[in-house]
Parts: structure tokens; C-alpha cells; sequence
């Protein structure tokens, strides 16, 4: 996939279907609107790109109440990826571009960047100055500039939207299996091993305090079961850990025990970045919280991880290593996996 900077022209061949959005999760809403654009993309023949924002809007507009996010950009670039697209364009979003109106959003960046012809975006969007801009504004746009626009209704799951808001509550929640019905996918945070913190446990289990960033949404403090992968392309399961807020730190920490290692793979050095995913929530065992782990208290822990598949964890190394790659500086004119 090609990924795009703005304001230097038509980067592309011919002309365009695009959608629009935060995409924060690419999650299962998400990927059936990419899915529409697909659709109407090939009986027009048109080729596809998607136009996303780094970073997220509202930590730009509303900073104080910015949402935690759902995923690094590698990881948003990934996912949109993998469902087919042929480019994104990555628009950086700082306070002129929140001060630009909806029309000259239009017309730099969806005619003069990419030569829209479609526009698919959900039926809630809204963009430039104010808000000013929505679905209807948009098709007025789109008369006089040469495009049409599609407005998809957010799509339903279990009684309620499949919405990025709606998968940060349940993530916060500890409800992290519902979560990953909405995501399509577990939950997956890239976080940094502490230097000096891996430990071996009876030659059969690790301990790597991983820091995971505090803008990014980690479960409350609990026990879970997941995988840990590393670079080279191991993955292991692993009890997780999720301690309460630390005085002093930004960062939440995670204790990853993975468990039923070999020896030599025990003895091994943690790369420095981790990728870890959330399969589910434990049943907790009489010991208090933050409290260190008994070796006993630990394996009544993995015995509940073991019960549990963890095929469905898609521990994509690809996205770790392209995080490593970029160390989330946006680099124009990339090609993703």
C-alpha cells in the first residue's frame, strides 16, 4: 500500500473513490465501510485510497479530553492495508488544519491531492472548521467540484453501535472479549520492555515489565490472558498483568508472564519493543492486586490461560517491526506491507 503526504500534488494514477476518517481501531464498522469503497471503487473503476488524520483530531482540538487511542499509526496503516486499499493519505492534523474550513479541505486535499470522484464516509461524519462540514455539506461540495458522496449508517453489534468510543468503554471496562468482537480482533498495544526487568521463573516462565504509553487504551487493573510477540517472530502465551496507575509515571505497566517456555527460550533476551494482545479476562485468585506473584498463585493463573485458544490473537509481526521502522515518524511516500 502507498502511503501519501499531502500539499505536494496528485500522487496518484488516474482518479479516485475515497473514504474519510480517524479510522482509530480499523475496526469491524470501519472495514465494511472500506469494503463499500472497494465495491463502488471497482464497478467505476476507480482506484481506492483512504484519508486518515495523525493524530487524532481531538487531542488537537480538545486536549484535555481526548479518547485514548485504539492504535499506533503503523498499526492503523496495517490494518487499512490489509483490507485492500491501494493508498492512504496521511493528513497531518495540527490547529491550521483545524481552522480550515470544510471547502478548502475539499479542495486541497480530496481534489488537489487525490482527484476525488467518490466519497465514502459514515453517516456521523463531520469535518473542518467548527464542524462545520457533514455528510449533507459534503454532497454540496461534491456538485461543484465533480464527486459523489456515499453516507454509510454506522453499523450495529450486540444491541449497540460498532464505534471506536463504544470498544475504549469496553477495553477500560476490562471487557475485553466484546471488545474484540467489535475490533474483529483482540486488542493489541506495542509497548517497551523495561531494561532489566526479564526474569526467569523456574526455567518455564518469564516476567517483562512492558510501559505502554498513556495515550493508548489499556484494560483497568486485572489479570488476562494473551500473547507477548517480539520482533524476531516469536509469540508466546502469556498471563497479563494490568497494574493500577503508578504515582509519578505517564506510562501504565504491564506484567507479561508467558508461560510453558522452553529453556532456551527462557534464557533468551527480550527484544525491546513488545507487541501484547488481550484474549481474555481471568477469574481472580485470593491475592491482592499489584501484589507479586507467588510461583503457586501464578500457575492457577496459567492453568486458566491454557484453557482458553489463543489461535485468534493475529499478532501481526509486520506491524511491530513496520513501529519499529518508523518509530511512529511519518515518513511520506512509503510502501506498507
Amino acid at each position: 500500500m502507498k502511503v501519501l503526504a499531502p500539499g505536494a500534488g496528485t500522487r496518484i494514477s488516474g482518479e479516485s473513490a475515497i473514504a474519510i476518517g480517524t479510522f482509530d481501531g480499523v475496526h469491524l464498522g470501519h472495514r465494511r465501510l472500506l469494503e463499500e469503497l472497494a465495491r463502488h471503487a471497482k464497478a467505476r473503476q476507480l482506484s481506492t485510497a483512504v484519508v486518515t488524520f495523525d493524530p487524532h483530531p481531538a487531542t488537537v482540538v480538545h486536549r484535555e479530553s481526548a479518547p485514548f487511542a485504539l492504535n499506533t499509526l503503523s498499526q492503523k496503516l496495517d490494518l487499512i492495508a490489509n483490507c485492500g486499499i491501494s493508498q492512504t493519505l496521511v493528513v497531518p492534523f495540527d490547529r491550521a488544519r483545524a481552522d480550515e474550513s470544510a471547502e478548502d479541505f475539499v479542495r486541497n486535499v480530496l481534489i488537489g491531492d487525490l482527484l476525488a470522484r467518490l466519497v465514502v464516509v459514515g453517516k456521523d461524519f463531520h469535518f473542518g472548521r467548527g464542524r462545520e462540514g457533514n455528510v449533507a455539506v459534503l454532497t454540496e461540495l461534491g456538485r461543484t467540484y465533480g464527486f459523489n458522496v456515499v453516507g454509510m449508517r454506522l453499523h450495529s453489534c450486540d444491541g449497540g453501535p460498532i464505534s471506536s468510543s463504544r470498544i475504549r468503554r469496553l477495553i477500560a471496562d476490562g471487557d475485553i472479549e466484546r471488545a474484540a468482537q467489535l475490533l474483529g480482533r483482540p486488542h493489541c498495544v506495542i509497548g517497551s520492555v523495561l531494561e532489566g526487568t526479564p526474569l526467569s521463573i523456574s526455567g518455564q516462565s518469564q516476567v517483562s515489565v512492558v510501559t505502554i504509553p498513556a495515550m493508548f487504551a489499556t484494560p483497568k487493573a486485572g489479570m488476562y490472558a494473551g500473547r507477548v510477540a517480539r520482533l524476531n517472530g516469536s509469540s508466546q502465551v502469556a498471563v497479563l498483568e494490568v497494574t493500577s496507575a503508578v504515582a509519578g509515571r505517564t506510562e501504565r505497566l504491564i506484567r507479561c508472564h508467558a508461560i510453558d517456555l522452553s529453556p532456551e527460550t527462557a534464557k533468551s533476551v527480550d527484544d525491546p519493543l513488545v507487541a501484547v494482545s488481550f484474549t481474555s479476562a481471568l477469574q481472580p485468585t485470593p491475592t491482592a492486586h499489584d501484589a507479586p506473584l507467588t510461583t503457586r498463585v501464578l500457575e492457577t493463573y496459567a492453568e486458566q490461560v491454557r484453557s482458553i485458544s489463543t489461535a485468534s490473537s493475529q499478532l501481526l509481526t509486520p506491524t511491530l517491526a513496520t513501529f519499529k521502522m518508523k518509530c511512529e515518524a511519518y515518513q511520506p511516500d512509503q510502501s506498507t506491507p
